[in-house]
């Protein structure tokens, strides 16, 4: 047991984190007008984009542009505003042009086969958070970069009747506004990971962005976690290969974070 846990000790452990925030302060989704309630009646607050119906499009939000072609679609004006602030408060750079992107997967809780996300053009990046971490008896300061903010639609939820082995969605959730902050692998340790989350809640709840009611989802963690072989140690571990990176997704609770790092 002894040797095994000098091996282990003799790796390098780096996290980066990827949270998903819902626009809370919203009362219409990212592009549609239909409103989210959590654990209203199932699929009772949809429009047909939300749930992909062919020939749907995006909403016309002309309470914001009331003199605008009948004819535009646009995104939830809110919800960039919401974006904006979050960034702010987190020192980002505002990009002066975002855009959104099609990320392409097929699931039962995504019935278009794609997120409306944005890859290539975030509407911010190069942010930074100064958070508190326990290291056993003693709290330690820490920052960790954000390396970017982008503005993405969630998804439906899928809930499981194990005892009849049977599988259902609601999409209720579908099209809700989120900012997903993605991290730099800043982290070595759950501890760490937790106090960042933790302040992040607090600081989002403050201005309004995001309730951050985990148990509800209004906040889910994936944990990016790669390790490698310390350089020091290098020679005992050179049969092994470096830098594998396990995801660990949809994290609920600021424990759950902790634990599943270690």
């Amino acid at each position: 047991m002894q040797r095994l846990l000098n091996k282990v000790a003799n790796w390098d452990v780096r996290v980066g984190l990827e949270i998903h925030a819902q626009l809370t302060s919203l009362n219409t989704k990212l592009f549609s007008r239909a409103g989210y309630t959590f654990n209203a009646l199932a699929n009772s607050q949809i429009e047909p984009h939300d749930v992909a119906y062919p020939g749907s499009m995006p909403v016309q939000f002309l309470d914001y542009f009331p003199e605008a072609d009948q004819s535009i679609r646009e995104v939830n004006r809110k919800a960039v505003e919401w974006a904006i602030v979050a960034a702010k408060v987190l020192n980002c750079q505002i990009n002066p042009v975002s855009q959104f992107d099609r990320k392409h997967y097929f699931y039962a809780d995504s019935p278009a086969g794609f997120q409306i996300t944005q890859n290539w053009h975030p509407i911010a990046s190069q942010g930074e958070l100064d958070y508190l971490w326990q290291r056993g008896d003693e709290v330690v300061k820490s920052s960790a970069r954000l390396g970017r903010i982008q503005l993405e639609n969630d998804t439906g939820k899928s809930l499981h009747d194990e005892a009849e082995r049977q599988s259902f969605i609601d999409y209720n959730r579908s099209g809700v506004a989120l900012i997903e902050l993605v991290t730099e692998p800043d982290f070595h340790c759950g501890a760490q990971a937790k106090g960042f989350v933790q302040e992040l809640q607090l600081l989002l709840r403050q201005v309004g962005v995001c309730r951050g009611r985990m148990s509800q989802g209004q906040m889910r963690v994936d944990c990016n976690v790669s390790v490698r072989a310390c350089p020091t140690c290098q020679e005992d571990l050179n049969s092994v290969t470096t830098g594998i990176r396990t995801e660990i997704k949809n994290v609920g609770t600021l424990d759950s974070v902790q634990f599943a790092i270690g």
